[in-house]
């Protein structure tokens, strides 16, 4: 979900992944957010649950200035 600065990323994921997630979706989501032209973006994990036996599901919460 997304709409002007303001974003919610959801990914359900093998474990494995958990470790360099929210480095990569930052990262990512910064050169996006600057290519459209905003700026001083930030992002919170509101969580990581396991979804089932070997997914996870975790969610971000991303802001920016426009």
């Amino acid at each position: 979900m997304s709409e002007k600065g303001h974003a919610i990323l959801k990914f359900t994921l093998p474990e494995i992944f958990n470790d360099w997630l929210e480095p990569a979706c930052f990262g990512y989501s910064k050169k996006a957010v600057e290519m459209s032209g905003g700026r001083n973006l930030t992002m919170e994990m509101k969580g990581s649950d396991k979804a089932s036996d070997d997914l996870w599901e975790t969610v971000y919460e991303l802001h920016w200035d426009e």
